[in-house]
């Protein structure tokens, strides 16, 4: 396996935006993002590596695009954005894998459950930018050993270390349940005890029996702040709050646009 993997010549990053890329905005706030320390140098030695990447995120492209253009990150060191409504392993499996196309993949993030879990079994190399988090807590293994996952500080670590990790490989189909073993339950434990508070506080009581209906799968949509990131044009649950449906998710070409801020780090 490893020295298939080794022999590809194509390589696709796919790569998390908020927290990973760009400060992130759980709470919506208008604070303009801002690229985080090593993010247009981690870009550019992907360019100059002749890597593809595209920007994985959670929710519609048009706003992850916008949130490119004022963070300053150049159009022209992205190649695509795959925007999906929730970040699990059918989203790898359905978007991500298929953008590699044939190639290597390389998922980076920040978030443990939802960048890093997913892409387990399924990505030829799974990067965790760490930064200062500790393990054994909010679903975090108590221990990286034998967990094939490059742990970074910084995204800028990785173009160094990515060859590496493909010529040396990993047991894909071993991790492919990972996810669903580990990930999964804690998510929908947290769910369960998150709309639990909230029906104690109330919850849908006040709404006609349609509109609970209605508002209940959104209140189960991001399973936690993570997924509630910059998500430009919906309302805190998750809600359009234009009152159209969620865009599809989908790989999309960044616009032609030049953009001005190109300063190095």
């Amino acid at each position: 396996m490893a020295s298939r993997t080794a022999k590809r010549t194509t390589i696709t990053v796919a790569v998390d935006l908020d927290g990973t890329l760009i400060t992130d905005d759980p709470y919506g706030s208008l604070a303009e993002p801002r690229a985080l320390p090593g993010a247009r140098s981690f870009l550019r030695a992907c360019k100059r590596n002749g890597w593809r990447v595209v920007v994985w995120s959670m929710g519609d492209a048009a706003s992850r695009y916008r949130r490119l253009w004022r963070a300053g990150i150049p159009a022209k060191l992205v190649d695509g954005v795959v925007a999906t409504p929730y970040k699990d392993d059918l989203a790898v499996e359905r978007e991500l894998v298929p953008a590699a196309r044939g190639g290597a993949l390389v998922v980076v993030g920040n978030s443990w459950l939802h960048d890093v879990a997913p892409a387990l079994g399924r990505a030829d190399v799974v990067a965790w930018v760490r930064g200062g988090r500790k393990l054994g807590v909010d679903g975090t293994p108590e221990s990286l050993d034998g967990i094939p996952v490059l742990a970074v500080r910084s995204v800028a670590e990785l173009p160094a270390l990515v060859p590496g990790a493909l010529a040396l490989g990993y047991d894909k189909p071993a991790w492919r349940g990972y996810y669903r073993r580990h990930a999964e339950p804690y998510l929908a434990a947290r769910r369960a005890a998150r709309l639990g508070a909230w029906a104690a506080r109330g919850g849908a009581t006040g709404l006609s029996g349609s509109a609970a209906r209605a508002v209940e799968p959104a209140l189960r949509w991001p399973d936690d702040l993570d997924g509630l990131s910059g998500l430009d044009g919906l309302d805190w649950w998750g809600l359009p709050d234009d009152g159209q449906d969620p865009p599809a998710s989908g790989i999309g070409a960044l616009a032609a646009r030049s953009l001005t801020t190109d300063e190095e780090e």
